[in-house]
């Protein structure tokens, strides 16, 4: 008995008989994809030539975020699909690969950029559809604590499933949008996705609700199949997840999570620009500084003044007048 228990523990307990108990679901999230596809868009001038995940917030690039948050999540392996031909972006992610913490491991498939998230997933299938997997699209950064993919990897042990971080759709979200999910209407974190609406035109049921999704989900392994299906069908890809919510809906139940937080899409200036707000308030070097700046600008710039009349104000007694759009100089207290 006792050289039975040495030999088990030195190989491993055999496996159960096949008419025994099923062995326990391992949930654990340990991988994730970054499409990080570097397409330019036509939102403002700053990205027609530099891809958004290159776009800098205080003072790191987008996909620095996205690898952090895996990272946080709990996530072991990255799978990189990176559009082709991008020196700089390579560059970026060689960087960011050689910050990796030990044990973490990084991988790259190459892919057109062009042909959208869900055949970017299908190039990388042979890493990913074995296991349910994460998505963090890069064009986004997010602020939350936990951050917005660990709260999905806790759900998703509790609810084994495809799960889509979402907020409300409101009329700002849904002009132009392709993706919105339509779900039961109440105010439950976690509901089950019915179907996926193109905008407010066509009106939900009274019992149902609209929200906009993230670029942070969770995929179980039949969503590969369904993207095959759908592109041996030639169905239509689109840049956003919506081809590859639709995918999932064929065969199984998906949900969308309302998250705790904020994200912030930095394809639109106004968005961005709030993104680099959040961040250095949160920077552990800059935050003292920069909430200093802020309260000092909103003293010296009263709300009925334009910049101009708050810099002549602030000028010595007997200076020349103010002409034009002088610059602005801020003044201590």
């Amino acid at each position: 008995m006792k050289l039975l228990a040495r030999l088990r523990r030195a190989f491993g307990a055999s496996r159960a008989a096949p008419d025994g108990p099923a062995p326990a679901q391992d949930l654990r999230l340990r991988r994730a994809a970054i499409p990080v596809m570097a397409q330019g868009t036509n939102a403002w001038p700053a990205l027609h030539a530099l891809p958004i995940e290159m776009l800098p917030v205080v003072d790191r690039p987008l996909i620095h975020y996205a690898v952090t948050e895996a990272l946080s999540a709990g996530i072991e392996e990255l799978v990189f699909i990176v559009d082709r031909g991008k020196r700089a972006l390579d560059e970026q992610l060689d960087l960011e690969v050689d910050m990796l913490p030990r044990g973490v491991r990084a991988h790259f498939v190459r892919h057109n950029a062009a042909q959208g998230v869900g055949q970017a997933l299908l190039a990388a299938r042979h890493l990913l559809d074995d296991e349910a997997c994460a998505v963090l699209l890069p064009g986004q950064v997010t602020e939350a604590r936990p951050t917005v993919l660990a709260q999905l990897v806790a759900q998703f042990q509790r609810t084994p499933g495809s799960i889509f971080a979402v907020e409300p759709a409101t009329p700002q979200m849904t002009m132009g949008s392709e993706g919105l999910l339509e779900t039961a209407a109440g105010d439950l974190r976690l509901a089950s996705i019915r179907r996926v609406a193109t905008s407010l035109d066509h009106r939900p049921p009274a019992d149902a609700r609209l929200w906009s999704p993230v670029g942070r989900c969770i995929l179980t392994r039949a969503v590969f199949d369904n993207l095959e299906q759908m592109a041996d069908a030639q169905s239509p890809h689109t840049g956003d997840l919506r081809d590859v919510i639709e995918a999932v809906l064929r065969t199984e139940p998906a949900f969308s999570y309302r998250y705790s937080g904020r994200c912030f899409d930095c394809a639109s200036p106004l968005r961005w620009l709030e993104a680099n707000l959040v961040q250095a308030l949160e920077h552990p070097q800059l935050a003292g500084e920069f909430q200093h700046l802020l309260r000092q600008t909103a003293q010296f710039v009263p709300v009925n003044e334009d910049l101009s009349q708050a810099q002549a104000r602030a000028l010595p007694t007997g200076a020349a007048a103010v002409t034009g759009r002088p610059r602005l100089r801020l003044v201590r207290s």
